[in-house]
């Protein structure tokens, strides 16, 4: 089923100035759906960050916010930071992500790491305690999705031998199916009232 969002929706994409102005130039003719709004800005600028996020917050009674791709490349500090800072506004309720486990970038280092280095974009957030992380900076495991198993059930395990994976999955212990689960995965935190 396709998502189409309520025209009232107000969507606000953050990236790196450079990033949105060339989405800017290349989506220019497109049409949004929603109310869209591009922001250039380094999350990594405290200062810039929480001025911007107060404003959204002021702004809104009820915020999803939307990390993808983006807490991986941050280290456990800089997550920390950007945990705490969402958590102290009061309409930010969720926030929905992506998240790996040390096991899995491990195997990701080997894979990509070289060239990682080179676009200077190593990994580095990977927390052995999973979600757990952001219950010291206001945050709670509301849902979580492996991405192993949304990948089977949409039919996109494109990895060789899936079947032979999921099959010796099975006769895993509890404890090591849940290891596994917790590889990789798409998570809704809620904030801590």
């Amino acid at each position: 089923m396709l998502f189409r969002s309520p025209p009232s929706l107000r969507w606000i994409e953050v990236d790196f100035p450079d990033v949105i102005a060339f989405k800017e130039e290349r989506l220019a003719r497109e049409k949004p759906m929603c109310e869209l709004q591009r922001v250039g800005l380094d999350l990594t600028d405290i200062a810039r960050r929480k001025a911007f996020l107060a404003g959204v917050g002021a702004a809104a009674a009820k915020v999803l916010v939307l990390t993808e791709g983006l807490l991986i490349y941050l280290p456990p500090e800089q997550v920390a930071r950007l945990a705490s800072d969402l958590a102290t506004i009061p309409s930010f309720r969720w926030w929905l992500m992506d998240i790996s486990s040390p096991k899995l970038m491990k195997i990701l280092e080997k894979r990509w790491g070289r060239s990682l280095a080179k676009g200077n974009a190593p990994f580095l957030f990977a927390p052995p305690e999973s979600t757990q992380f952001f219950a010291p900076h206001g945050w709670k495991e509301s849902e979580y999705r492996a991405m192993w198993d949304e990948a089977n059930r949409l039919n996109r395990a494109e990895v060789p031998l899936a079947w032979l994976w999921n099959l010796l999955s099975r006769f895993q212990s509890p404890a090591k199916k849940e290891e596994g689960r917790r590889m990789s995965g798409m998570v809704v935190l809620e904030r801590r009232t």
